[in-house]
């Protein structure tokens, strides 16, 4: 898994779930916010490969697993954020745009910069973007610009929107660097497919 970011990916996951969960307890057509019930899947189904093909001790710096609890203790932070809304609102569908579900519904914005400042950071830090894959994150960008007008058209909400334009952003500047590092990754990648050969 060269130059891929733990943090990035497992704070993405959380993120992911929050949207959807806040998105549901505002009573939100299912057409706006329903891909990132499948994003969040996609997004699980990455941290679990992520920790299946890194090799043990080789993790990110951030080393977000606690030793001895693993893949358990995420799904246990999932399942708490993801019900957390739905409490404070007093079930789902029966939200209000209060302070309390605002707070909850600008936690994935703020996460959306959180998840991905660390792998942009270690993309300047190691001069190349590994095996991020400009297709990947160009649909993931493109999904982010579909989501901002579904937001402005069906169900205008500040929050909702600031997070997809926020993620939009991001993304775009991850575009950027794999197309400024195309280079240096290629040759990195060619010397780590070299040691694989051997």
């Amino acid at each position: 898994m060269e130059g891929i970011n733990e943090g990035s990916l497992v704070v993405e996951w959380v993120a992911n779930v929050l949207l959807a969960v806040y998105n549901l307890n505002m009573g939100y057509p299912f057409a706006t916010w329903g891909e990132m019930c499948f994003m969040s899947v996609q997004c699980g189904i990455q941290v679990v490969l992520f920790y299946k093909f890194t090799k043990q001790g080789k993790a990110s710096e951030f080393n977000l697993v606690p030793k001895g609890l693993g893949f358990v203790f995420f799904v246990g932070v999932m399942l708490s954020y993801a019900a957390a809304p739905g409490a404070v609102s007093g079930g789902i569908g029966k939200a209000n745009f209060d302070t309390s579900l605002v707070v909850f519904g600008s936690a994935p914005a703020v996460m959306t910069v959180i998840a991905r400042l660390p792998q942009i950071f270690q993309n300047f830090r190691q001069g190349h973007t590994g095996q991020l894959s400009f297709v990947t994150w160009f649909m993931s960008m493109g999904g982010n610009a579909i989501r901002v007008v579904t937001t402005l058209g069906m169900a205008f909400d500040p929050v909702t929107l600031a997070g997809h334009v926020i993620a939009l952003l991001c993304n775009l500047v991850l575009i950027g660097q794999i197309l400024l590092m195309a280079g240096k990754t290629a040759e990195v990648m060619a010397k780590v497919d070299g040691k694989k050969k051997k």
